[in-house]
């Protein structure tokens, strides 16, 4: 994984936090930047519960 990879996810992961915060669909970011970032789906689904 590039470092672009990576700071691409820490930065969804902190913005879907906010998200959560207000309104609670933050797995509508972070779920397409795991596929992005290359993992199967299933684990991208685990990661996100």
């Amino acid at each position: 994984m590039t470092w672009i990879e990576c700071a691409v996810i820490v930065l969804a992961g902190t913005g879907a936090g906010i998200i959560n915060t207000v309104v609670g669909s933050g797995t509508l970011v972070t779920f397409p930047v795991l596929l992005w970032a290359g993992l199967p789906p299933v684990a991208a689904n685990v990661a996100n519960n």
